[in-house]
């Protein structure tokens, strides 16, 4: 953003363009694509190098839920540094606040946020709805002072009054949509083997082939096949989903195939089935396993001529859809014990992904309970900072036979216990003690030597992870030469290619 006097013509058509293109696509975006949105644009529109977004709870508490570049990165939590002074004096104002630069500003030049982070350009955006505070869009320019131009001020109004009633609207009149989707971490690994199955779904996303997804109960299924049909040509279609296991036999038929008025007691109106609404979308089996061989005959005359009869109905109807399928039982074992048919394994299983447990994912299990954790305290209200070294660690060497259900059910469990009064309560061991302790022992048991070194790699592993990754302080935590550490992880990469 120049430092000119006035707003060009082109700028103000620009944040005009944005206000009108975020009330188009809030309604049927989540909360959490909401504030994503309005942060991303925020920091575009503005030319800001960095933002953060700010939530609000009713007791006044402010909660970081995004921070990120304006390459549209996320910054991580260990190099987030913004000035609570301005963004308190911004609340207090209600007003879009510019501060031209905070290291010589006579109210902000001693604060000590402002001092360790060099902080120079501010522009703050508090988002108010019926007076009060709800969130707000904080944007930072490091290096130039005087970098966002007063004028901005005449659209920033009228942004952020429309931003906040869009964003009201999401807290409070879809809370149960809203807060499913907050609940999801983003599918972002470090692990290697885990980033090539994220790979081959951006590869076959648009195919329209069957895919079938193998891994335990909690490894996130369901999040993966919406991940796949949002990368999909039929993305701006309905994405239905159902578990088999969750739906009675003698209710299965209705609900897959819909039924017309009249057809049983109690059908009093007529009503669509899955296989309908899914119609130019996907539609997902959830453990599929479990359907019953009667309804296994119908499914796969559908995926056949994608035609399909209401219960109560003789009319043919078609329904285009592509068909996602889980499970977590091995499906060969199914069929030839006479459970599944054949006929409809093969028909599914066009494409199969196997996901890992967490187990398996080690190198992910920090980054999705800050994930877990940064949803939690939306929800609750509560002040966290984040997980301690001892908290850090137990999560990282327990075996989460949950998965990542486990795991998110942990983290909000351990966030709802925490003390409402608290305020930048850090997590330690002692509030995951309702873990119970990993103590499995493998029927084929390794030879000591053997079992000592890979303990020693695995440790170390953690260790880095514990310190983000810096090898340096986690060398001097483990009380060894860094070059010690380092041989460890040259064997551990030696063995994963090997």
């Amino acid at each position: 953003m120049p430092t000119s006097s006035k707003i060009s013509v082109e700028q103000r058509l620009e944040w005009y363009e944005r206000i009108l293109s975020l009330s188009r696509r809030a309604s049927d975006e989540s909360l959490e694509s909401v504030c994503r949105y309005l942060m991303d644009d925020a920091i575009l529109a503005a030319k800001a190098e960095l933002g953060y977004f700010f939530l609000i709870t009713p007791k006044g508490q402010i909660h970081t839920a995004y921070a990120r570049r304006q390459d549209r990165t996320d910054i991580p939590s260990v190099d987030q540094h913004f000035s609570e002074s301005v963004i308190r004096r911004a609340i207090e104002m209600a007003s879009p606040l510019i501060v031209e630069d905070a290291s010589v500003h006579p109210e902000f030049r001693e604060a000590k946020s402002v001092i360790a982070a060099q902080i120079k350009s501010l522009l703050v955006l508090p988002l108010f709805f019926e007076k009060k505070p709800i969130a707000l869009i904080y944007l930072e320019n490091k290096n130039q002072a005087q970098y966002f131009a007063e004028e901005l001020l005449e659209v920033l109004n009228l942004f952020s009054s429309q931003a906040a009633i869009l964003l009201h609207a999401k807290m409070s009149i879809a809370p149960s949509k809203s807060t499913a989707t907050m609940n999801e971490a983003p599918i972002l690994s470090k692990n290697p083997a885990m980033r090539q199955i994220l790979q081959q779904a951006d590869t076959i996303a648009n195919a329209d082939s069957t895919v079938l997804l193998l891994g335990e109960t909690g490894t996130g299924k369901e999040v993966f096949a919406k991940y796949i049909h949002q990368k999909s040509s039929r993305a701006q279609g309905p994405f239905v989903a159902i578990n088999c296991s969750a739906i009675p036999e003698t209710l299965m038929e209705a609900e897959l195939f819909g039924y017309k008025k009249g057809a049983f007691t109690g059908a009093n109106a007529d009503r669509d089935g899955l296989i309908r609404r899914a119609h130019k979308g996907t539609l997902f089996l959830d453990e599929i396993g479990d359907l019953p061989l009667m309804m296994q005959a119908k499914l796969l005359r559908v995926l056949q001529d994608k035609k399909f009869t209401r219960l109560g109905s003789t009319v043919e109807e078609e329904s285009d859809f592509r068909l996602i399928s889980a499970t977590h039982k091995p499906l060969e074992d199914s069929v030839s014990q006479g459970f599944f048919r054949q006929d409809l394994y093969f028909r599914i299983n066009t494409i199969a992904l196997q996901l890992l447990p967490l187990r398996q994912r080690t190198e992910d299990i920090l980054d999705l309970a800050q994930e877990f954790l940064k949803n939690a305290v939306i929800e609750t209200g509560r002040s966290i900072k984040g997980f301690s070294e001892g908290a850090a660690a137990l999560l990282l060497h327990y075996d989460w036979p949950g998965n990542i259900r486990q795991l998110q059910h942990a983290i909000q469990r351990a966030t709802t216990l925490v003390n409402a009064d608290q305020t930048n309560y850090q997590f330690s061991a002692e509030d995951f003690k309702f873990l119970s302790a990993k103590n499995q022992v493998s029927d084929s048991m390794a030879k000591l030597h053997d079992a000592k070194e890979e303990f020693i790699r695995n440790y170390v592993k953690k260790a880095v992870l514990i310190h983000r990754g810096n090898k340096s302080k986690a060398a001097k935590a483990l009380g060894v030469d860094p070059k010690t550490l380092y041989r460890h992880l040259l064997e551990d990469d030696n063995e994963d290619k090997g």
